[in-house]
């Protein structure tokens, strides 16, 4: 969770799984600086982060992204409310399952995040979208939920073994999922890409270290920061913005963790 407090009346608090650090709180610095805002932003487990979280808990969906507890004005971003902004969840995975099926996945497994509805159900929605474009009839056997951990993704992998449904490609709800898949599978001594595919969601840091590198959806964590602020100032001068949905566009940024499937797969 990442929060920003404003003079010190206003906290902007991001609920968009990954959506934090450094690139968020640059945008929300940009964009604030344009009407004279001065904030500051606090790390996890600082005072003003855990206040705002409590207040937080207290607002219901029904009041719209603003909330106001104990002079402390809050907007929330990518929960369902009059206004949604955040990355474009569905249009991310279509771009992850699709280069999956170009490269010639028919089996392509989806792990899940069920902590993450939102964010999840959309997410799922474009995995399945993107199979149906392609004509490939879905397989609920390869399709599992889980918490959006490195272990939920080992976990994952265990399961689909035990099962012997194997798929030859995974994508995952985001990049702690891929990368606990990626452990999973190195530990029963398989190769990516050689042996499975594996696709994330978010670009985290440990994206690019990790061997190999892992193919993942990157998210406009600037522009998310510059989106945010904006609400927010609109927020304090107007209290209630018009109701909308603004969706960012998510880049593929494509590495070394997909391949073709091998031909021992396609055999099966």
């Amino acid at each position: 969770m990442h929060a920003v407090v404003i003079r010190p009346f206003a906290a902007l608090l991001a609920h968009v799984p990954h959506v934090t650090g450094e690139r968020l709180d640059r945008g929300r610095r940009q964009h604030g600086a344009q009407f004279g805002e001065m904030g500051t932003a606090c790390d996890a487990g600082e005072e003003p982060v855990r206040v705002a979280a409590e207040i937080a808990e207290e607002i219901e969906p029904d009041e719209g992204p603003i909330g106001r507890r104990g002079g402390l004005t809050m907007a929330r971003i990518g929960h369902p409310f009059r206004r949604r902004f955040g990355v474009d969840d569905i249009e991310g995975a279509r771009k992850a399952v699709d280069l999956l099926l170009a490269e010639g996945h028919r089996k392509i497994a989806f792990i899940g995040d069920s902590r993450t509805r939102l964010a999840y159900t959309r997410r799922r929605m474009g995995y399945d979208a993107g199979l149906d474009a392609a004509g490939v009839p879905p397989d609920t056997r390869i399709v599992l939920e889980g918490d959006g951990t490195i272990e939920s993704g080992r976990h994952a992998v265990e399961q689909l073994f035990m099962r012997d449904t194997l798929p030859t490609a995974f994508m995952c709800v985001n990049d702690q999922t891929a990368i606990g898949v990626m452990v999973g599978l190195g530990a029963r001594g398989y190769d990516i890409p050689r042996d499975f595919s594996v696709t994330g969601f978010d670009d985290v840091p440990q994206a690019v270290f990790i061997s190999p590198s892992l193919t993942t959806i990157r998210q406009p964590r600037t522009a998310i920061g510059k989106q945010a602020m904006a609400l927010l100032l609109e927020l304090l001068s107007d209290g209630r913005p018009a109701e909308t949905e603004i969706l960012l566009r998510p880049d593929l940024v494509v590495r070394n963790s997909v391949s073709a499937p091998s031909r021992n797969w396609l055999k099966r």
